[in-house]
């Protein structure tokens, strides 16, 4: 004797490691049809996002994932066979606003379903923010305007929450007034040494300011990058005073 048709979808819904405020974040749904006939019909899947989760894109074969505002529907015109899976990548972005933690939780439904009671899948997410990268430079101040090149050192502290061997390079050094053409005895070539790019925490600066001006300021950036995503990038600043009692 047969047994009688039964189609019973359920959903199980996961994410790997933690998520970082700043980067996006990467969900699987996994719906399976645990009965012993194909389903009947188009089937749903919602999923609405927590608050500091976004939609960036919805994925997987036979999937067609929309989003309005923080609801994701993802519809699939079907069959799944029996006892066969479909996966969607549901990737989102991660903001402040999602710290420490959300539950995200997703439904399905359609496709003939006859027991809703395995339909519903939850998934609780830890989210990090970003480790922050410190510089500080040495000398912080370039005095007596005297148009000579000062070597300034850079001290980066890159902290724990880093993954092991991270990243750090020199994005760039600028300064607020222009290179030449500030008057008598102005010098051009006013950075030097410095090869962005890489890590480089030494070079020269060149101790000069505009006598029109209210002082120069030389902006230095760094970013330490690891393999997993986390990111931090941070500026610390060389000033050439337009006075001593204007610092």
């Amino acid at each position: 004797m047969n047994p009688a048709p039964v189609i019973d979808l359920s959903i199980v819904k996961s994410h790997a490691g933690n998520f970082t405020v700043g980067t996006n974040g990467v969900y699987s749904l996994v719906v399976t049809n645990v009965g012993n006939t194909a389903t009947s019909g188009a089937i749903t899947v919602s999923d609405t996002l927590p608050t500091g989760l976004n939609f960036v894109t919805g994925t997987g074969t036979g999937w067609n994932c929309l989003a309005v505002g923080q609801v994701v529907t993802c519809t699939n015109a079907g069959p799944i066979a029996a006892n066969a899976t479909s996966t969607i990548t549901l990737t989102v972005s991660v903001a402040a606003a999602a710290v420490p933690s959300v539950i995200n939780v997703a439904v399905v439904a359609g496709g003939a379903d006859g027991n809703p009671g395995n339909n519903t899948a939850s998934d609780l997410t830890v989210i990090r923010q970003p480790p922050t990268l410190t510089v500080s430079l040495s000398p912080s101040e370039l005095w007596p305007p005297n148009h000579k090149l000062i070597p300034v050192t850079a001290t980066i502290t890159v902290p724990g929450d880093f993954g092991p061997n991270p990243r750090v390079v020199l994005l760039s050094i600028v300064s607020n007034e222009p290179d030449d053409g500030l008057g008598d005895g102005d010098t051009a070539n006013d950075i030097q040494g410095a090869v962005v790019g890489t890590d480089d925490r030494s070079f020269l600066l060149r101790a000069e300011r505009s006598g029109k001006g209210s002082g120069r300021v030389y902006t230095v950036t760094y970013r330490a990058t690891d393999a997993t995503g986390n990111m931090s990038t941070v500026s610390a600043v060389v000033v050439v005073p337009k006075d001593q009692g204007r610092r």
